[in-house]
């Protein structure tokens, strides 16, 4: 289910899965938290998806402290705090009353730029190993010619 509807990304390896509950006792809470825990941890690693099961007791004081401050949900404060991480001129009043999706799409470009640029030279890279790879034989195929012209190159024994 959270791979079909696009929660989880296959691609990516810092999925992430917040699990929080309530119930009649601490040690049934704590309990089924645990159990549900081990189950998606499990699935990520059958499935062999980047990820983690986080539980209430894995936030971060930093963005526990955001979400707090602005009364946001912790999810919606990650988000913001890492938009914000992005360009220093950006005000954290404006980016709180973005919605989540316009963030996501902010981020996308932001990173998307970065994952161009960084395709471009990996691409540029390759490009010039394959054109020194391609240059390497037709050396070698020209310096076999020029060997079989003056008579240097004989056939190889083939029999086996």
């Amino acid at each position: 289910m959270l791979l079909d509807s696009g929660y989880i990304d296959v691609e990516r390896t810092d999925n992430a899965v917040m699990i929080q509950n309530s119930g009649e006792t601490q040690d049934l809470e704590n309990q089924f938290r645990n159990q549900l825990q081990t189950k998606v941890q499990n699935f990520f690693s059958e499935n062999a998806i980047g990820g983690i099961a986080l539980n209430q007791h894995d936030f971060d004081e930093e963005v526990l402290n955001f979400a707090e401050t602005y009364s946001i949900t912790y999810g919606f404060a990650q988000l913001v705090m890492t938009y914000l991480a992005t360009d220093e001129a950006l005000v954290i009043e404006e980016v709180l009353e973005m919605k989540a999706s316009e963030i996501i799409a902010e981020l996308d470009l932001e990173y998307g730029q970065y994952l161009s640029q960084y395709r471009n030279q990996r691409e540029a890279d390759a490009e010039q190993i394959k054109n020194g790879m391609v240059n390497a034989l037709k050396q070698k195929v020209e310096q076999h010619r020029d060997a079989v012209e003056q008579g240097t190159k004989t056939q190889p024994d083939v029999s086996g």
